[in-house]
């Protein structure tokens, strides 16, 4: 059994207006989500061991426990697609499909993995892929239903496809393999392409690209920003946190656009920290199982998806609106959750309006904003 070593991009202006079909919604004077979601935009999941994600609040307040029904002994990382999260289940080589309800869809999801799966990231088409350490060490393709689409086999550092992230163009793929380098693949061409960055001080791990391009790493003892063309602008070391960390290890992006979130792998304290200076300001303790091996937050920000809220393909994302009694109403991941959805001038899609009713929604874009 294996185990661990060791400003947001401008949006399209232009809306899309929700007409809401008549329902008994009105009579209440209140529009009903489309999903009835216990997951809250901001909710930080972290992977603490024995199968089990831990569902805490922006304050560090635990919320729930999610089992993945694995039991593996280290609990690595999440994704999410307009509809479910997607859990890597690292020492049990498998992987696990939640609803937004927190129950499980399906377990094992996905598979077979040739050894262990750490990483997730979902493409602009609902698409998953998967980075995995030893064993083959490839990058794997999935549909939403855990179908295999392809496999890659990306040349590697001291330990396979460790943490992966998708850029916009939905071919350039990412990844640390934990060594000193950022490597790129592109799943489009199959090709092997330059490294990112190189010369990382300490052994990297999790790590996003910000929609201005920009990209933040965890790198063990340091975090790090870089700029577009993969050159350090501004390092802290794991040390100077309170309380000081050792071993940070994941990071990704608050639904914000202002703040990342790391964790300390042994330690289990999780850290929020501006991005703009990368100074600290909130920690809490996750009291993992095992480690803290694994950090999603609920609304994350992912260059290879609109975020929630927005429609379309990145970076072309548009925000949606839901236009009721003449007024609009921003729709955000506790919500209509249509993020990612490729739309044309104008379509109907039904939907359940209220808990008795069921209406219909015209989607198009408004002439202006």
């Amino acid at each position: 059994m294996n185990t661990r070593s060791g400003n947001l991009g401008q949006m399209n202006t232009s809306h899309v207006i929700l007409l809401l079909g008549i329902s008994l919604t009105i009579m209440f004077g209140t529009v009903q989500s489309v999903y009835a979601l216990p997951f809250v935009n901001g909710d930080v999941f972290v992977g603490v061991g024995s199968g089990q994600i831990k569902v805490f609040d922006q304050t560090g307040a635990l919320k729930q426990t999610l089992n993945t029904g694995s039991g593996s002994t280290e609990q690595t990382g999440m994704c999410f697609d307009a509809t479910h999260m997607y859990a890597t289940d690292f020492t049990a080589g498998q992987g696990t499909k939640f609803d937004f309800n927190g129950v499980v869809v399906t377990h094992p999801w996905a598979g077979p993995f040739s050894n262990s799966p750490e990483s997730c990231v979902v493409d602009a088409a609902g698409d998953i892929y998967t980075g995995e350490v030893d064993g083959a060490s490839d990058i794997r393709k999935w549909d939403a239903a855990g179908n295999p689409l392809a496999t890659f086999n990306p040349t590697v550092g001291p330990r396979g496809t460790d943490w992966i992230d998708l850029r916009a163009d939905q071919c350039t793929m990412r990844y640390t393999s934990e060594g000193t380098a950022i490597h790129q693949f592109d799943v489009c061409t199959n090709t092997q392409l330059a490294d990112f960055a190189t010369g990382l001080p300490g052994r990297c791990f999790g790590h996003r690209e910000l929609p201005n391009g920009e990209h933040l790493v965890a790198c063990q003892g340091v975090l790090h920003r870089l700029n577009s063309a993969g050159v350090i602008q501004q390092t802290i070391t794991a040390a100077s946190l309170n309380p000081p960390a050792v071993f940070l290890f994941a990071l990704n992006l608050d639904p914000d656009g202002t703040h990342l979130w790391t964790a300390d792998i042994g330690q289990d304290d999780v850290y929020k920290i501006r991005i703009s200076d990368l100074s600290q300001q909130f920690t809490f303790n996750a009291a993992a199982f095992t480690s803290t091996a694994g950090l999603a937050i609920f609304g994350e920000i992912t260059v290879s998806q609109c975020p929630p809220g927005t429609t379309g393909m990145p970076p072309n994302c548009i925000p949606i609106d839901v236009l009721v009694g003449g007024t609009l109403i921003p729709i955000d991941s506790s919500s209509l959750l249509l993020a990612g959805a490729q739309m044309s001038a104008s379509w109907l899609i039904p939907v359940i309006v209220s808990s008795i009713g069921i209406g219909l929604v015209l989607v198009k874009k408004s002439k202006n904003s």
